[in-house]
């Protein structure tokens, strides 16, 4: 990493002066020439960064490695020089230079996700729905089971890896982008659409979803595509296309139980349109509910064969609880952090738009359709907020239906010149989210100068391979010493388990491994699994993040006997990345003592 930045370093210096003293000295100069450059060098070095890790990665020979982060680097530069800080005299129009801004940018983007996601370790929440993906179901305690499915089929091709775990978020990013650009051309035409891209692009949550393979990266997908149709089916009056948004609303539900909200915000636009209140008297919205209640139908078969386990997780432990949480000012913050600086700057202009709106029928057919679609989500989550506790990722999908809005705003813009100040704060917006995205990549893969880890793993996913690795050694000791096979038992409910299973090296591996489910406690998907496991006599190794997790008295009442707390520290390029806590237990019991309850 320090090579490779320093040199870089270098080599930019030179590059500087080499073009403007020599290159591009027919060309006229700007004020803002050096910070041009600035932008487009950081961008070249986070490639180099990304070619250069994923060669490493595949065990290329170093100057190969090198030679490819050269490449991909010197291409950015020399794109950006040419179209960005030397700019010539003669430049196309706003609109085309927008247009070609976002070509640039969005291809940017999805290379160094692509070439980033296989260097970076998987997140806990990915790790644990790649344990999905090794027991297949039609459903789970916590979702549905369309994230096990796209997993499955990632590491299918390309093994159980971190690029095969994340393949299918590139996928469900791709369809989402397919879709909101159909949309937002066929609402407010193509310059509006490939704007649309570009903030799908840079907003926080978007850029996540074609990050990392959750349930929100096919359920924004599904929710994008139910979005298209049914604008296809209400505004445009197309009767089939109600059956496209019931296959997106079945596939969503097997994403995610939210996107069962664009049916009643889909009842409240055909209630107050009164052009659309006709389709209530007709086939097709019934056949749409009943093609996504089939599609559904698999997952409440297995719900109902396990005691309605995660419709209950989901909707009555969730909702029903005589605890209150006011969590609004959390909720507001979540949205903010979802959008970012940019997106909460456009979501205001869009809700003044949506304000001023015009009285001609077709815009107010179009915008009420993207405003209910945004609302009645937003209020549910809002008036859920005043009682009880939220997520941050709740939110993601529903502002995909104001993203049209959003563009169309800056298309106006840039189109007739008026709100110079709403254009130069986009500008500004789309440039630093994309640096701070690119930087990101690179610190968790490679690094940065000056730049340490947090002390602890559950921050950033820098060090879950270094921290099996490590765990392996001590389960090496304790065979070594016992002369038995010890297992692994990770002291939350599911993310250092999961963590344990995907870096040991496949299925078979999670035979020895368990959450915290062993003692009695909460281990989600783990306490279903390991149910039936006959651990009792076993030795186990018990890790934490925490020291109070594996030091608490009533854990040594489930062994005959048990060693004490001991700690280790975690190395990620050869700095502390973290630390965590361990403890050996000999002689597991089916139960604790009784003294000990």
């Amino acid at each position: 990493m320090v090579a490779h930045v320093s040199g870089f370093c270098v080599a930019t210096v030179c590059n500087y002066f080499g073009h403007s003293s020599f290159s591009f000295v027919d060309r006229p100069k700007s004020g803002t020439q050096f910070t041009r450059f600035i932008v487009v060098a950081v961008m070249a070095l986070a490639l180099r960064g990304g070619f250069i890790a994923t060669a490493a990665e595949l065990g290329l020979p170093i100057l190969l490695a090198v030679s490819a982060g050269i490449i991909g680097g010197g291409v950015v530069s020399y794109i950006g020089n040419e179209f960005y800080v030397f700019r010539g005299a003669s430049a196309p129009s706003r609109p085309a230079q927008w247009k070609m801004a976002t070509v640039g940018l969005v291809a940017y983007i999805v290379i160094i996700r692509l070439l980033y996601q296989g260097v970076i370790d998987v997140m806990p929440q990915e790790a644990y729905y790649w344990t999905y993906a090794q027991h297949p179901a039609w459903g789970y305690l916590d979702h549905p089971p369309m994230v096990a499915w796209v997993i499955a089929f990632g590491t299918m091709v390309f093994g159980d890896t971190e690029f095969g775990v994340r393949a299918g978020a590139t996928m469900s990013w791709l369809v989402t982008a397919y879709f909101m650009c159909r949309l937002t051309s066929d609402l407010f035409g193509r310059m509006s659409a490939f704007l649309a891209l570009l903030l799908l692009s840079v907003l926080p949550f978007f850029f996540a979803i074609g990050a990392l393979t959750t349930p929100d990266a096919p359920l924004t997908a599904a929710w994008s595509a139910a979005l298209y149709f049914l604008q296809r089916a209400i505004i445009a009056d197309y009767p089939k296309a109600w059956l496209g948004a019931g296959v997106s609303i079945g596939l969503g539900m097997l994403s995610k139980y939210t996107i069962a909200l664009l049916g009643p915000a889909a009842l409240v636009f055909l209630i107050v349109d009164p052009r659309s209140r006709h389709w209530l008297s007709t086939k097709w919205p019934y056949i749409c509910a009943v093609v996504a209640t089939a599609l559904f139908s698999p997952v409440i078969a297995w719900n109902a064969s396990h005691d309605w386990a995660s419709f209950q997780f989901q909707g009555s432990k969730r909702w029903i609880s005589d605890e209150i949480n006011f969590s609004t000012p959390t909720f507001l913050l979540f949205v903010a952090t979802l959008l970012g600086p940019l997106g909460l700057l456009l979501a205001g202009a869009a809700t003044g738009r949506i304000l001023r709106i015009s009285v001609r029928i077709d815009v107010h057919r179009t915008t009420a359709f993207l405003t209910v679609f945004t609302v009645v989500p937003l209020a549910v989550f809002g008036v859920f907020s005043l009682v009880h506790m939220v997520k941050m990722n709740w939110t993601g999908p529903v502002w995909l239906s104001l993203l049209p809005v959003m563009a169309r705003i800056v298309a106006t813009a840039i189109k007739d010149g008026s709100m110079p100040r709403m254009v130069a704060a986009v500008k500004v917006g789309v440039v630093s989210s994309t640096l701070a995205f690119a930087l990101l990549l690179h610190y968790l893969a490679l690094g940065l100068p000056f730049i340490g880890y947090s002390s602890s793993l559950r921050g950033l996913p820098v060090a879950w391979k270094e921290f099996v690795v490590v765990a392996e050694q001590i389960k090496a000791k304790v065979a070594a010493e016992t002369g038995y096979l010890p297992m692994l038992v990770g002291m939350d409910s599911y993310s250092i388990a999961s963590e344990l299973g995907f870096y040991r090296g496949g299925r078979t591996a999670l035979t020895d491994i368990t959450s915290q489910n062993l003692f009695g406690q909460d281990g989600l998907m783990f306490g279903i699994w390991g149910s039936a496991r006959p651990y009792e006599g076993r030795v186990a190794i018990m890790y934490g993040l925490k020291e109070e997790s594996v030091a608490e008295d009533g854990i040594a009442a489930w062994f005959d006997s048990i060693g004490p707390v001991e700690a280790r520290i975690v190395q990620k390029n050869q700095s502390d990345a973290g630390r965590f806590f361990y403890r050996i237990g000999y002689g597991l019991r089916s139960r604790p003592l009784p003294s000990a309850q």
